[in-house]
């Protein structure tokens, strides 16, 4: 399972979802993206990076539908509508759909992973 690490204490937020966050740092477009702890650590990021902030709950995650719904607005900013990314954030965003993926999907069956790894997909 891949961690989703805060950027500023270093705990696992996957051990606790429901006080953590997806932050979002941006300027013109969205310079960069982050998971922290709630409130505190954010705070503290905030003043760090000096740059405006909008957040989403880490929990949203966690909902198939709300997954969907985040997944989608992603790929339609990354092609044009709305805020656009940079490499690191677009990277860093990409980070949280993948951890977070083994909330909302189920596990492959062995058959399947081998038929991904066939078609040269999976390391």
């Amino acid at each position: 399972m891949k961690e989703l690490i805060c950027e500023y204490c270093g705990k696992n937020l996957l051990d606790n979802v429901n006080k953590s966050n997806v932050v979002f740092y941006y300027r013109n477009n969205i310079e960069k993206v982050i998971v922290c702890c709630n409130i505190k650590c954010d705070e503290i990021l905030q003043k760090k990076y000096n740059l405006y902030s909008k957040y989403n709950k880490l929990t949203d995650y966690t909902n198939p539908i709300l997954y969907k719904i985040r997944l989608n607005q992603f790929i339609d900013e990354i092609n044009g509508v709305g805020m656009s990314y940079t490499k690191d954030a677009i990277k860093s965003y990409t980070d949280v759909f993948i951890a977070m993926s083994e909330f909302v999907f189920r596990c492959a069956t062995q058959e399947e992973e081998s038929y991904v790894k066939l078609l040269g997909m999976l390391g």
